[in-house]
């Protein structure tokens, strides 16, 4: 029998669904890792070992033969550490529950601890898109996935807090859905904003506005900022990610 989990990956500052199938069969002891995996990738067989075994779990004595689809894709880095770990548990037979709806995304350290990983909000957004409700992401990447609405996501510190999760024995809570402030310019910020006007010679970019600026309040320049809807931003913000500023 075949058990699946689900993850996404990266392509520059796009994102990708991965679908991760484990299968155990007869023969002698081997973990076999296909579906075009990078190093990183690849040394995650012996991470998802090392936290079975330090976290108590049974490390399946068999043949193993684990499959990141599609196969023609290139996969790298460390997220598929956690969805390779819950794909594995659930063809044991150690853990029995429905993760259709589950996005999995981190990096696993020997003792079970999940590290962050980069690109989690082009993660989150393609994940709300094809329509998952819930996404298991390293505590640090939480903040980051809290942004796309409609998509339930989780903290996760380390394997036994996600696995009681799944099992309902104790349930972790979702991270806050972010919501934007606007934040007020200050008496520098808004100077600023008023010289580097000034210095424009092009027509009809408000420079007799600006002018005024030192005499009225701060909350003028806001007002002439330009403000993004939520989508726009969250595509914006993928950027930071991806080049691992964020």
């Amino acid at each position: 029998m075949v058990s699946k989990a689900f993850s996404m990956g990266l392509f520059g500052m796009h994102a990708f669904k991965v679908e991760v199938e484990c299968d155990l069969s007869a023969g002698l002891p081997a973990f076999d890792l296909v579906g075009l995996p990078d190093a990183a990738v690849k040394e995650s067989r012996n991470r998802v070992r090392a936290a079975l075994k330090n976290c108590g779990f049974d490390f399946p004595v068999s043949r193993i033969t684990m499959n990141l689809a599609p196969a023609d894709v290139r996969k790298e880095g460390p997220v598929y550490d956690l969805p390779l770990l819950i794909a594995l548990l659930k063809a044991t037979g150690q853990l029995n529950v429905n993760t259709d709806d589950c996005i999995f995304a981190g990096e696993l350290s020997l003792s079970g601890a999940l590290h962050p990983v980069r690109g989690v909000l082009s993660m989150a957004i393609e994940a709300g898109k094809l329509g998952y409700t819930r996404m298991f992401v390293p505590a640090e990447n939480a903040y980051e996935a809290a942004v796309v609405t409609g998509l339930s996501v989780y903290p996760v510190p380390d394997v036994f807090t996600l696995i009681d999760h799944l099992r309902g024995t104790k349930p972790i809570l979702p991270a806050a859905p972010y919501h934007s402030v606007i934040r007020v310019p200050n008496r520098p910020e808004k100077d600023a904003a008023a010289a580097g006007l000034r210095r424009c010679k092009r027509a009809g970019t408000g420079k007799a506005r600006f002018r005024d600026c030192r005499k009225r309040r701060a909350q003028r320049v806001a007002h002439r900022l330009a403000r993004f809807r939520q989508k726009h931003a969250c595509k914006a913000a993928a950027v930071h990610p991806a080049a691992n500023v964020l």
